[in-house]
């Protein structure tokens, strides 16, 4: 995230992010760490904002995960694992919002 505004920019200057598990099931807040905002996805505007309250939009800051492979193997767990490295990706911008 960086130094001034909501900006969430790669590998900006607070890079320190946290996890939690959000009211609604199987969905996560993330929390910049630094700048102690969750970020939540501004539906009707198409892009990601930051406040430093879940407040009562609990469903506007509720993200879900999903773990994309190359060459999906049947034989392996794909299951997202405590201290697994993610990558925040925004499909609508068609780039990756954060590590």
């Amino acid at each position: 995230m960086g130094a001034s505004y909501m900006s969430t920019p790669l590998d900006d200057v607070n890079t320190a992010w946290e996890i939690s598990a959000a009211a609604t099931e199987g969905c996560f807040y993330i929390k910049n760490v630094n700048r102690n905002n969750y970020i939540k996805w501004y539906n009707d505007k198409g892009n990601w904002s930051a406040y430093g309250s879940i407040g009562d939009n609990e469903a506007l800051f509720a993200q879900q995960f999903y773990l994309i492979v190359e060459e999906p193997d049947t034989d392996t767990d794909t299951a997202l694992t405590e201290g697994a490295k993610v990558v925040i990706y925004n499909q609508n911008a068609q780039g990756v919002l954060a590590a």
